[in-house]
């Protein structure tokens, strides 16, 4: 990431994403040239989401939806 606004990233289900529910994989408080890495299994078709919930990001379009195929 780049500049000195903060991120996240959380991946999993995708409802679980939109609502920013608690325990849905995440990385938090990334800053400028901040990395950081995680690891999901995805264990079906989904659907499934990632998204940054820092404050306005999501609702400003921070998001994307993740297909499974086989």
């Amino acid at each position: 990431t780049m500049g000195p606004i903060v991120h996240a990233f959380m991946v999993g289900p995708a409802a679980d994403v939109a609502a920013d529910k608690a325990g849905t994989p995440e990385i938090a408080d990334l800053g400028m040239m901040d990395t950081g890495s995680l690891t999901y299994t995805f264990d079906g078709p989904g659907p499934y989401a990632f998204a940054c919930h820092a404050p306005g990001h999501y609702e400003a379009g921070m998001a994307g939806t993740i297909a499974v195929v086989p």
